[in-house]
């Protein structure tokens, strides 16, 4: 089965760096993946002789003091019931207890997830997602405050900049 990755580098001497889901590998430049994406870093130190940075090891443990699972991230933070703000680099993601990826890495901050919801601040705008990772309000807001039945967002409206109620549909 092919490799889908979610980049590539400039090739360099025949080979690529290729990132999918924030972690690095190797590509050489007829597609033959040398090195599957899993590193925090990769350096090449001449030839094809390389050094690797692993990610941090997170480990899970139940109750009763056993291992449940390891992850592999920067950073771990408890995010809601069965929620976990991960980190690689400057990209943040939202994953559930299985360790599934409920939002894609970017380069944002994830606030706590609250009533189902998490505002989000993003190339400095502010949007809200659910816990299941749907955007609900995209980044567009200068601030936004999570209520019961909706959301008060301060935003730039006929030249001037309010406060303004959204529902829970966003309108």
């Amino acid at each position: 089965m092919p490799h889908v990755l979610d980049s590539i580098t400039i090739f360099n001497n025949h080979l690529s760096f290729a990132w999918k889901e924030g972690k690095r590998g190797l590509v050489d430049h007829k597609g033959k993946v040398l090195m599957d994406p899993g590193y925090n870093f990769i350096r090449l130190t001449g030839g094809r002789t390389t050094e690797t940075l692993k990610f941090p090891e997170w480990c899970v443990y139940t109750e009763e003091n056993t291992l449940e699972k390891t992850l592999e991230y920067d950073e771990v933070t408890p995010a809601g019931k069965n929620l976990y703000k991960v980190r690689i680099g400057d990209s943040e993601a939202l994953i559930n207890e299985k360790n599934e990826l409920l939002t894609e890495f970017k380069p944002f901050t994830i606030g706590q997830v609250e009533n189902g919801r998490a505002v989000f601040r993003f190339k400095g705008k502010y949007g809200v997602f659910n816990q299941a990772g749907k955007t609900l309000l995209n980044p567009e807001y200068d601030s936004i405050l999570l209520n019961a039945n909706g959301y008060q967002v301060l935003m730039h409206h006929n030249g001037k900049t309010g406060w303004h109620l959204l529902d829970l549909h966003g309108k």
